[in-house]
């Protein structure tokens, strides 16, 4: 019996170890001048859906996305988001902390195998950030999720959908409503 155990933990050390050195390997294998090999398209192994966000505020030049992403055959790591749209994409984490909004913008989120891992404002936000150009209502934005699976990176092409922002007491219009004089 515990020799059994034993070997099962070496083999999820030596798993594990695999995995890391194989994300490692994908980085550093052509050496330090050689560009990184370009993402394998894939959509088989990933499912993304009710992907959107709120349309941008006057003036903002970021899109904030919401969406459930499922890994359906393997563990991945989500490690970076883009679009031709912005200039860059962030994985953004934010919470309190003594009454003032903290940002951790993370490099890697772990995602389960066959379980949905949900994104927003509640969890993790997917950030496209220096917007090139204003996004309107109605609008899809297409996007692409960079993740590490099996020791390759891949890319997930997807589109969000942009989402009129309400306001409690404000009509989706934006006018606001008048009040008869009394």
């Amino acid at each position: 019996m515990r020799s059994r155990f034993v070997l099962l933990m070496l083999l999820a050390l030596l798993s594990a170890g695999t995995w890391a050195g194989n994300a490692k390997d994908v980085k550093n294998a052509q050496g330090a001048d050689a560009a990184a090999p370009a993402p394998v398209k894939d959509t088989t192994d990933v499912m993304i859906q009710n992907a959107w966000g709120y349309v941008p505020k006057p003036g903002e030049d970021q899109f904030s996305m919401e969406m459930d992403v499922t890994c359906l055959t393997s563990y991945c790591k989500l490690v970076g988001v883009q679009s031709d749209l912005a200039a860059s994409g962030a994985m953004q984490r934010y919470w309190a902390k003594h009454g003032r909004l903290v940002v951790e913008t993370l490099t890697a989120v772990p995602m389960r195998h066959g379980h949905v891992t949900k994104f927003g404002v509640q969890t993790i936000s997917l950030v496209l950030q220096g917007l090139k150009r204003p996004l309107h209502v109605g609008q899809h934005i297409p996007f692409s999720l960079l993740l590490l699976m099996g020791g390759k990176e891949i890319e997930v092409d997807g589109k969000a959908l942009v989402k009129v922002r309400q306001v409690i007491g404000v009509p989706a219009s934006g006018v606001q409503p008048q009040q008869s004089g009394a």
